[in-house]
C-alpha cells in the first residue's frame, strides 16, 4: 500500500513511499482501509489545499483496488465486485491526477466529466479506457443477466478468467495514474 513515513513539520520532505498490491493480503487492505484520515490540519499554510484532496483520492484508490481480486473459487458476486472494485480504483486514481493537474472540482463531479477530462489531457485512449471500465462495472452492478449472457453463458470459470484479464488491465491504468501522482507529491515531476 502507498502511505507516508517521516513527514517532517512543513511537509517538505518524504523519506519513504511504499506499494505493493502484489503482496497485499485482503485482511491487510482492509486494515489499512480503515485506518483514519490524515490530519493535515498542522500543515495548513506549507501545502497547497489540492494535496489533501489528492492524498485522499489515493487512499480510497489503494483501498478498492487492494480488494479487487478474483479468487480461484470465486462466485459469481464476488466476481462482479471484485470489477466493480477495480473501476471505482481507477477513477479515484483519475482523480487524483485531474487534482494534480489543477483541473477544478466542478469540472469533474460525475463520472462522465471525468471521462471527458480523462480525454481532454491524456488523450481518446486513455479516456475509452475509462469508459469501457465503467460500462463494465455498469454491467456487473446493474444487469443480473450478464452472467448468463454472452460471453460467459454462466460459465463461471470463464466469467472468473475474462474479468481477471479485464481487472489486470485496470491495475496496469491504475498504476499509471498512481506513478505520476506520487512522483508529483514527491517533488520528481515537472509540472
Amino acid at each position: 500500500m502507498w502511505f507516508w513515513r517521516g513527514r517532517n513539520q512543513n511537509a517538505e520532505a518524504v523519506e519513504s513511499l511504499t506499494y505493493s498490491h502484489e503482496s497485499t493480503t485482503l485482511s491487510a487492505a482492509l486494515e489499512y482501509f480503515r485506518q483514519p484520515r490524515k490530519n493535515f490540519d498542522r500543515l495548513k499554510g506549507s501545502m497547497p489545499s489540492s494535496f489533501e484532496e489528492i492524498e485522499e483520492h489515493l487512499r480510497l484508490a489503494e483501498g478498492f483496488i487492494a480488494t479487487a481480486v478474483v479468487p480461484a473459487d470465486a462466485t459469481e458476486c464476488e466476481v462482479r465486485n471484485a470489477l466493480s472494485r477495480a473501476y471505482y480504483a481507477l477513477m479515484h486514481a483519475c482523480q487524483a491526477w485531474l487534482a494534480m493537474r489543477n483541473v477544478p472540482e466542478n469540472r469533474r463531479r460525475t463520472h462522465g466529466e471525468i471521462q471527458g477530462e480523462i480525454g481532454k489531457q491524456r488523450g481518446e485512449d486513455f479516456k475509452s479506457r475509462l469508459q469501457d471500465a465503467y460500462r463494465l462495472r455498469e454491467d456487473a452492478d446493474y444487469r443480473p443477466q450478464m452472467f448468463n449472457s454472452r460471453p460467459y453463458f454462466g460459465d463461471v470459470a470463464k466469467f472468473r478468467a475474462v474479468v481477471s484479464s479485464r481487472i489486470a488491465n485496470a491495475r496496469s491504468e491504475f498504476d499509471s495514474y498512481v506513478t505520476e501522482v506520487r512522483q508529483f507529491l514527491l517533488g520528481k515531476s515537472p509540472l
